[in-house]
């Protein structure tokens, strides 16, 4: 009939986070990841962490919150460049993968997308306020659950926690579907 619901025109500016989300699935996973595009990976299992993101097209991002480093990741040419000043080379994990090219960055950017974090819970806290100040939608757990402190903070400001499911597991899915 053409009308349109209360709904649609005041709609939610974000999606609010859970005191204790449910257990995501592969599917509800690989729905955040589709909203993504830049990525802040605290600490990561593997290489195949920021491999496959890169891979994907995502802007990656790692940040040393301890040290106050940042650097930015990207796929380098078959011929593995060399290791520089501030920029670090790793070698392919697998026959026919590029090399990994860690740069560092005099600073983060100012916004992204989700924030993964591989890091013990007494750290959770810290990085989720980082989260919070990047204007982050979404962190992610690679491993584990979001501390309660840490959960609070992202509670506050809207941020969508996802856990149990590996960002680089998501994003190959959502690539295997494209």
């Amino acid at each position: 009939d053409g009308q349109r619901g209360a709904h649609d025109l005041w709609p939610s500016p974000r999606p609010l986070a859970c005191a204790r989300p449910h257990a995501p699935t592969a599917r509800s996973s690989v729905r955040y990841a589709a909203r993504v595009t830049s990525v802040l990976i605290v600490d990561w299992p593997s290489q195949d962490v920021p491999r496959e993101l890169v891979a994907a097209g995502f802007d990656v991002f790692s940040a040393n919150l301890a040290a106050g480093t940042a650097s930015r990741y990207s796929i380098g040419e078959r011929s593995a460049p060399e290791n520089t000043d501030g920029v670090e080379v790793l070698p392919p994990q697998r026959d026919g993968d590029p090399p990994l090219v860690i740069s560092r960055v005099a600073a983060l950017p100012e916004h992204v997308d989700a924030v993964a974090l591989y890091r013990p819970a007494a750290e959770h806290a810290a990085i989720a306020q980082r989260a919070v100040d990047l204007g982050a939608r979404m962190v992610w757990v690679q491993l584990g659950t979001l501390a309660d402190d840490a959960r609070r903070i992202v509670a506050g400001a809207y941020i969508a926690v996802i856990e149990e499911v590996p960002i680089n597991e998501a994003i190959h899915s959502l690539v295997a579907l494209a």
